[in-house]
């Protein structure tokens, strides 16, 4: 198994992003297959190639399984990643992410509910997977190099199911962690997904498939930090089957 995770990794590391897709899409990679995959990377030192290669490796991975599995269902619109303002649309450094709420933070003078986005340039970003496009690390304060408190951080974001049937949604997605991610919560339950000490060298997917119930959903991240900086990225999406009106 280690040898053709690293033969898939080999073949992703020397081409294009539009090879990597092709790749992806044609071995048909499940989801147990493609944790396993980010399992045997190597995450332990600090190297920039190699997780954003990984990154990019799983994003297209989600683009492909939303594109496939899910060819009659829905975008839910207001599920967004950290560090985007609207779809596509990322913050700028310092501002707070108004989609995400610091619910619970172990730092006196930083109580939340604001999110702050990282800066991103110098420590910790240069150990932490770099802010992109898509979305940016966001912390209970923008300049994380100057350290929260230990202990327990929880983000919330927030969406409505109200137009959804809710046990039709699917909500997939990956996030990282400083330092590591205790559990992901829908509607206060467990998950039971968790990432590690040193997550911030990578991404780690997710997937809910249950839980969810009509009208405003909550998912929380549970995020742990033993010293120095802590933060929270995620990039996620769901889909679902919309209610079907009739009327009389």
């Amino acid at each position: 198994m280690r040898n053709y995770f690293g033969s898939v990794h080999l073949i992703i590391k020397n081409c294009s992003v539009s090879f990597c897709y092709f790749i992806v899409e044609h071995l048909k990679l499940n989801k147990v297959q493609l944790a396993l995959f980010i399992q045997n990377v190597e995450f332990q030192k600090p190297n920039l190639s190699n997780y954003m290669i990984v990154s990019t490796f799983i994003y297209l991975f989600f683009i492909i399984l939303s594109s496939s599995d899910h060819q009659n269902s829905t975008e839910i619109k207001d599920l967004y990643n950290t560090g985007e303002i609207s779809k596509g649309v990322v913050l700028i450094d310092g501002e707070t992410d108004p989609h995400y709420k610091l619910i619970k933070s172990s730092d006196n003078g930083y109580p939340g509910p604001d999110c702050k986005v990282s800066l991103s340039n110098g420590f910790p970003m240069d150990r932490w997977v770099p802010n992109s496009n898509r979305s940016k690390w966001i912390a209970p304060r923008t300049d994380a190099f100057k350290f929260n408190e230990p202990g327990i951080y929880v983000y919330r974001t927030e969406f409505d199911l109200s137009e959804f049937e809710s046990e039709n949604i699917v909500i997939s997605g990956v996030w990282s962690t400083d330092n590591n991610g205790v559990d992901i919560l829908i509607n206060g339950n467990s998950t039971g997904f968790a990432t590690p000490i040193e997550a911030y060298y990578g991404m780690f997917p997710f997937e809910i498939k249950n839980g969810f119930v009509k009208g405003i959903n909550t998912l929380d991240f549970l995020v742990y930090n033993i010293s120095a900086p802590t933060g929270l990225r995620v990039e996620l999406q769901g889909r679902g089957v919309k209610k079907i009106i009739t009327s009389r």
